[in-house]
């Protein structure tokens, strides 16, 4: 995370290959992501200095597949820091 001089905050979302080979699944998961924080816009808006913030998710597809619940559950858990 750090200070922008825009006038307002951005996210962005990194997933390797590591994560999974097909573009598809990887460009799924991040419009997820993407998707939970346009649901939860006073997370970004709370913060006094326009920041962009970057996620880079360090997990295999099967391990999100199997615990979807967990990691929309972690995802809160972030944005509540």
């Amino acid at each position: 995370m750090r200070p922008n001089n825009l006038n307002h905050s951005r996210i962005g979302v990194v997933l390797g290959k590591k994560y999974s080979k097909k573009a598809v699944v990887r460009n799924r998961l991040k419009r997820d992501i993407f998707r939970f924080f346009s649901e939860n816009k006073d997370f970004l808006e709370s913060y006094a200095i326009p920041s962009d913030i970057v996620f880079i998710v360090l997990t295999t597809e099967a391990h999100i597949k199997d615990n979807k619940e967990s990691f929309t559950k972690e995802l809160t858990n972030v944005i509540s820091l």
